[in-house]
């Protein structure tokens, strides 16, 4: 399973009142379990960790400060 893809999901409607019409807007949130969330924490730290180390060589002074 991939942890990027998630079916679950909390979802809360709301209904305002903008220049005399109705809106309705919907909230759609991911439920994310613990581990779940861990996990994709991990990767996009890793993901971010390749990205800094690709342009370290590149701007080795600004990296420093």
């Amino acid at each position: 399973m991939d942890i990027f893809t998630e079916n679950k999901y909390s979802r809360k409607i709301q209904t305002i009142n903008q220049g005399g019409k109705e809106i309705t807007i919907e909230h759609l949130l991911p439920v994310i379990g613990t581990s779940d969330l861990n996990q994709r924490k991990k990767i996009i730290e890793e993901r971010l960790y390749d990205i800094f180390i690709k342009y370290e060589d590149i701007m080795p002074d600004t990296l420093d400060k």
